[in-house]
């Protein structure tokens, strides 16, 4: 056979297999992207049940008009979604409830309210995770396989997959994040429902009791030192409390127009007043920010918590910085300081609750600062060169978002 016809042949059977293997690639890619829009339409789920909990909880003995229509909403866009054959059952009592919530509330009724939202809200999890999980190496991982095969073939045509593999990719893994984060958060806000209360009366037994105690020891100086170190532990308790409270009621947000350098500089003032001698906290404000839509005083909870937290890594000499600047459709709240750092490993866990690399720490700050971010529809990113080169928590504000 002449070598041109052999050189014809091997170019068509080269273009065959790199059409033959962008096809798979192409076809694993879309059976990612669905995994993902299957997942992004069980978080719009969950969205909706928290906000119909919140309505129809809200409502006590009376039918808030506003609650109401809130509630008629919120189960409109529910009772129109795919929902499996198991949950069409709870579903339906739960918008019976509702409705019957907007007449007129009552505690028991309020209490089957929580339980039918606590069972779909677990089916849906359970659900969405064992679909995102199932598979032993997921639909991406073998796209990426079949691209690789294909860019040795053809470099030329690489780029573009690239690309859109990579993004799924950071997708996917933010999905299963955010699944995670759901799911434990959802055990949080049953926690602090259910001890919240029944903690709070005998601490403030316990730390008012101390405190008598210790006046009335002032001539035993070692009794009143314990007495002291009880009132301190039980305040711990109540803080540890409150926060868990934060997140058991942080689904909601009251929205207004917010001017963010304001806010900043509110937040810079009033950790500036508790600040440790030798400690530097300075503030870059970028003139002429828009008004956001934003809950002023959870946005200055965040801010607050990340400058304290920057308080607690740096050494007595220490430099913390908060910036506030635009980014195309965003509005960018930086705070940096040359403290501890944060090691490289631990950075996809700091967020988590209850973890935490400091002695009398608990873990819910960060916890509760994410989870603003996300109730703004927002994100919160740590950044850290590593241990005792400081470390950078970025939050990103959309300037334009309709989330509730």
């Amino acid at each position: 056979m002449p070598l041109r016809s052999r050189l014809i042949l091997f170019a068509v059977a080269v273009l065959l297999l790199f059409l033959f293997l962008a096809t798979a690639s192409s076809l694993s890619l879309l059976s990612a992207a669905g995994e993902a829009e299957d997942a992004r339409e069980e978080l719009a789920k969950l969205d909706l049940l928290e906000r119909l909990e919140r309505c129809c909880g809200g409502l006590g003995g009376g039918g808030d008009p506003t609650l109401c229509e809130r509630a008629r909403a919120a189960a409109a866009t529910l009772s129109v979604r795919d929902w499996a054959a198991d949950d069409r059952a709870t579903l339906a009592r739960l918008l019976q409830v509702c409705r019957e919530a907007c007449g007129g509330g009552s505690d028991a009724r309020a209490l089957e309210l929580r339980a039918l939202v606590s069972d779909l809200r677990q089916s849906i999890l359970s659900r969405a995770g064992e679909d995102l999980r199932a598979a032993e190496v997921p639909a991406h991982r073998r796209a990426v396989r079949l691209l690789v095969a294909a860019v040795l073939i053809a470099a030329a045509g690489s780029a573009v997959f690239v690309g859109l593999y990579a993004r799924l990719g950071r997708e996917r893994r933010a999905l299963v994040d955010r699944l995670n984060r759901s799911e434990k958060l959802s055990a949080l806000a049953t926690l602090a429902a259910g001890v919240s209360h029944e903690l709070n009366n005998p601490l403030g037994t316990i730390a008012m009791s101390a405190e008598a105690l210790e006046e009335r020891l002032a001539a035993d100086p070692e009794a009143a030192e314990l007495a002291e170190s009880i009132a301190k532990d039980a305040a711990r308790c109540q803080a540890i409390v409150a926060n868990l409270s934060d997140l058991a009621r942080g689904s909601s947000l009251d929205r207004e127009p917010v001017d963010a350098a304001e806010v900043a500089r509110e937040a810079a003032q009033s950790v500036s007043r508790g600040l440790p001698a030798g400690i530097t906290l300075g503030t870059e404000l970028a003139e002429g920010l828009p008004l956001v839509s934003a809950d002023r005083g959870k946005l200055r909870q965040l801010l607050e918590n990340l400058l304290r937290n920057s308080v607690e890594a740096v050494a007595p000499s220490g430099r913390i910085l908060l910036r506030v600047s635009r980014a195309q459709d965003s509005l960018l709240f930086v705070v940096s300081d040359d403290g501890r750092g944060i090691p490289r490993h631990l950075l996809s866990r700091i967020f988590e609750p209850f973890f935490t690399d400091r002695a009398n720490g608990v873990g819910l700050g960060l916890t509760i600062c994410h989870r603003i971010a996300e109730l703004h529809g927002g994100d919160l990113r740590a950044e850290s060169p590593g241990p005792g080169r400081g470390a950078t928590f970025t939050f990103r504000l959309p300037l334009e978002a309709d989330h509730v």
